[in-house]
C-alpha cells in the first residue's frame, strides 16, 4: 500500500504541532459539525478531546457521501483516527482512511529523537525538526 501525499504532508504538520498546542491548546469535550452542498447534507465531522491527567486522546470521525440524482454515489469518504499526546508531546497516531473504495492506513509513533511511521517498505526514522 502506498502512503498518500495527503499522509506525508499530516507528518509534517504533526513535527509542527507542539509549538501549535504550546499557543493553543485543544478545547476538552466533542466537536461536531455537518457539511452540506448546496444545502443538502453529505456527512459529518466528529472530534473528541479526552484529557486523563498529562494525556490527551483526540478521536475524528468523518463520514462523507456525495450523490448525483439522490442516488448515484460520486463521492464517498470515510475517515477514523486516533491520535495521543503526553504532557503537550505527540506520542502515536493510527488512522484510516477509505476514499472512494481505495483504503489508506498510517501509523505514526515517536522513536527515539524522530517519528516512526510503517509502511510495506522497511520502517524509517527521521529526525524531528528543532
Amino acid at each position: 500500500m502506498k502512503t498518500p501525499r495527503l499522509a506525508l504532508a499530516a507528518l509534517g504538520l504533526l513535527a509542527m504541532a507542539p509549538a501549535a498546542v504550546a499557543a493553543c491548546p485543544p478545547p476538552a469535550g466533542d466537536l461536531g459539525f455537518s457539511l452540506s452542498e448546496d444545502g443538502d447534507p453529505v456527512g459529518r465531522i466528529g472530534i473528541e478531546i479526552r484529557e486523563q491527567e498529562a494525556e490527551t486522546t483526540i478521536r475524528t470521525e468523518i463520514d462523507i457521501r456525495v450523490t448525483v440524482l439522490f442516488v448515484i454515489p460520486i463521492l464517498v469518504y470515510r475517515h477514523s483516527s486516533v491520535e495521543v499526546w503526553v504532557d503537550g508531546a505527540f506520542r502515536r497516531f493510527s488512522g484510516l482512511t477509505v476514499d472512494n473504495g481505495r483504503e489508506f492506513a498510517v501509523t505514526v509513533s515517536v522513536q527515539g529523537n524522530g517519528l516512526r511511521v510503517p509502511s510495506t517498505a522497511p520502517p524509517r526514522t527521521r529526525r524531528a525538526p528543532s
